[in-house]
């Protein structure tokens, strides 16, 4: 008796620590699609046209982000995001890994993603925002995509 009793014991612990590892391991996988840094991705840095002019342009660098609009033919600086000011939420959204700068406690609504777009009939890197505006890296590329 007391072996039978010893054996479903066992198994119920067993089954416990099994059911609690699959809930771990769910866990941690969808927390790895959403996490917060304080560096920029690699691919998106450098200068970013918009064909709007409202848009402008986009300047990011390691550890900070800018935007800029064209008044009266002059890049202004119209917003900047740096230093610990600046955080980068990174997530997936309409089947595409995105990411958005943004300040510590500012809501996550603003994102966008890299892919390439064929302009003029070649294939060229592109920085779509979810938004609806997309940038490009020369100011041509961003003319000639309208």
């Amino acid at each position: 008796m007391k072996f039978k009793n010893i054996w479903w014991l066992a198994l119920v612990s067993l089954g416990l620590i099994g059911g609690g590892y699959a809930l771990n391991s769910s866990q941690s996988a969808q927390a790895k699609t959403r996490y917060t840094t304080k560096t920029t991705p690699v691919k998106a840095r450098g200068t970013w046209y918009s064909r709007t002019a409202w848009a402008g342009k986009m300047v990011i660098q390691k550890h900070a982000v800018r935007w800029y609009q064209q008044t009266n033919g002059k890049w202004q600086l119209a917003h900047q995001l740096k230093g610990k000011k600046l955080v980068v939420r990174h997530d997936k959204r309409q089947n595409h890994a995105v990411f958005g700068f943004f300040t510590p406690k500012q809501k996550y609504d603003d994102f966008s993603y890299l892919t390439t777009e064929k302009v003029d009939g070649k294939r060229t890197a592109a920085l779509v925002n979810l938004n609806g505006y997309t940038y490009y890296h020369t100011m041509p590329l961003a003319r000639a995509a309208d």
